[in-house]
């Protein structure tokens, strides 16, 4: 039989917050970390664009935001484009959709219609855009039903994260007898930065540790940093939003946990393909910011776990280097779905997942980019390499990081002399990815070498 499929995505969610990642140690996110126990954490998944909607298209589409066409915030995926839904919707799959969404363009809410569900058919618990706090039915559950969605804070039965989940268990509890491929999409712990009680006041703001690179000075930041919106120097209201932020994620984090009994009650939770991922991060202080903005890795280096007993080893630590357009075909792989050769730009990771490997060879090149709705006005693009990390954006500023010295990205090394010829490498680099898949940032990129 073919396995369940569930995948749950968060918004805006970095990776320390995983106690599974060990970046921290006040934040214990159980039922996650029990994912990757029984399953595989990847250690260098990153997301290929920034922010949310391009950065959604590629995890759906497996290819760059100028082939998917979504290459901005509230921008409208191409309908035209294959995905992994569609794939499996093809192969048998009751397919459904939960949340926050992000590819239908600039309504909000925005209910997705079926019609657009880009291979989703169960879509009217799929809304388009929006963090909101609270969702309630006032009428009597129907197929075609559309909840109210409020700013205020839910409880423990309206807040999104809770209803959403709810929602999700009474489907599972409603297709056992039939292969399923179900997202979970939580708009938290993206800002603003508040959640339900007793989540909200569960950790003491004064006791949030401040990032070693929060006083970097702003001056210092690249120039396509937005420091006017994105800049904080209050270490208080930085603890306050940091406390509230995990708060979220602990909330998160039971829910796993109330999906996770669900599936053991049915007995298909060893037949049940569980990914939890977000679509990128937050800066949570780093260089002084919040957010997303820029180019740095906090923003791109998301979380990946994966259980699936049949396939992948318990306790698995992958190091090699991959990314959300590489997503899609890996689960097809995964799931023995057959799809056209060429069908998609990602590589697919599965051997890599199943054997435990490290290493895919050579040097593994993630390509990068920021939202871009017109490149000649804002173009930032970027190359993520074994030991270095190299963007630039259309006026020419460069930033080079030491991946291995300088992990924190504060020592910008794109003007010392002795590492030009790196730079020249990396540029090309950008110069033939672009080209080749018919990038708008080609024309600008091409006029800097």
């Amino acid at each position: 039989m073919k396995p369940n499929i569930l995948i749950i995505q968060t918004d805006q969610q970095s990776l320390w917050t995983i106690s599974a990642y060990k970046k921290q140690n006040y934040l214990q996110t159980h039922y996650i970390d029990s994912l990757a126990e029984e399953g595989a954490l990847s250690e260098h998944f990153y997301t290929n664009a920034n922010p949310c909607t391009p950065s959604r298209g590629c995890f759906l589409s497996g290819t760059y935001p100028n082939i998917h066409g979504a290459q901005a915030n509230n921008q409208a995926i191409f309908q035209e484009v294959n995905t992994f839904a569609k794939v499996l919707k093809s192969n048998g799959y009751t397919t459904s959709y939960f949340g926050k969404y992000h590819l239908d363009g600039s309504l909000r809410p925005g209910w997705v219609h079926p019609d657009r569900g880009m291979g989703f058919t169960e879509t009217n618990l799929m809304f388009n855009r929006g963090h909101f706090k609270k969702i309630i039915r006032f009428a009597p559950a129907q197929s075609n039903d559309q909840p109210n969605v409020f700013k205020e804070i839910g409880d423990e039965k309206s807040y999104t994260t809770d209803w959403l989940t709810h929602e999700l268990i009474d489907f599972i509890n409603r297709n056992v007898n039939h292969p399923f491929l179900s997202m979970l999409s939580i708009p938290d712990p993206h800002n603003p930065y508040i959640t339900r009680n007793p989540y909200q006041s569960l950790f003491n703001p004064h006791e949030m540790t401040i990032p070693p690179s929060f006083h970097q000075d702003p001056s210092e930041l690249p120039p396509w940093i937005n420091k006017k919106k994105f800049h904080i120097n209050n270490i208080e209201t930085l603890q306050k939003h940091k406390a509230a932020y995990s708060g979220m994620v602990k909330l998160i984090d039971d829910k796993v946990g109330d999906i996770i009994s669900c599936l053991k009650a049915k007995n298909i939770y060893d037949q049940t393909i569980i990914i939890f991922t977000s679509d990128h991060g937050d800066y949570m202080g780093e260089h002084g910011l919040l957010s997303k903005n820029g180019m740095y890795e906090s923003a791109y280096k998301i979380p990946f776990i994966i259980r699936y007993p049949p396939k992948i080893k318990p306790k698995s630590m992958h190091t090699f280097q991959w990314s959300t357009i590489d997503f899609c075909p890996t689960l097809l792989d995964l799931t023995d779905t057959s799809y056209s050769p060429g069908e998609f730009t990602g590589q697919s990771r599965a051997d890599l997942l199943v054997e435990q490997s490290t290493k895919t060879g050579g040097d593994d090149f993630i390509f990068i980019e920021d939202q871009s709705l017109n490149p000649s006005e804002k173009g930032e693009v970027g190359i993520i390499g074994n030991e270095f990390w190299y963007a630039v954006n259309n006026s020419g500023f460069e930033v080079l990081f030491d991946r291995k010295s300088d992990p924190l990205q504060i020592n910008n090394k794109a003007n010392n002399k002795e590492l030009g010829e790196l730079k020249r490498y990396f540029l090309k680099k950008l110069i033939d990815h672009h080209s080749s898949i018919g990038s708008n940032h080609f024309k600008w990129l091409s006029q800097l070498i």
